[in-house]
């Protein structure tokens, strides 16, 4: 499990992207939530979608600067399912440790 850290109020992005598939354009959805802990019982404290880039080659997860400003500060879990219907795909792709540190300066 990697382990990612970002600052209160800025972006997080972060592009996946496969050997095994030509492209993210026919088809393919995802989605990501960032929670408190995995499994039952556990709370999405924010949630997106993700895109193809504009050459199908990855699929983009961006988290925006208002998102990341509204969590709390602490450690979490960042969670990002990917899925294609046609080709009776889901899958869970990423369960990373996502760290919300304090802004060093406000304004």
């Amino acid at each position: 499990m990697a382990e990612h850290t970002v600052i209160q109020g800025d972006d997080f992005p972060y592009d996946f992207d496969s050997d095994g598939i030509d492209s993210f354009l026919s088809g393919w959805i995802g989605r990501w939530s960032v929670v408190d802990k995995l499994g039952s019982g556990g709370v999405s404290v924010a949630s997106g979608t993700l895109a193809p880039s504009g050459d199908g080659e990855k699929m983009e997860l961006r988290i925006k600067p208002s998102t990341t400003e509204a969590v709390e500060v602490g450690a979490y879990t960042l969670v990002v399912e990917l899925a294609n219907s046609s080709l009776n795909f889901k899958r869970e792709v990423m369960q990373d440790k996502i760290i919300i540190t304090k802004q060093g300066i406000v304004g």
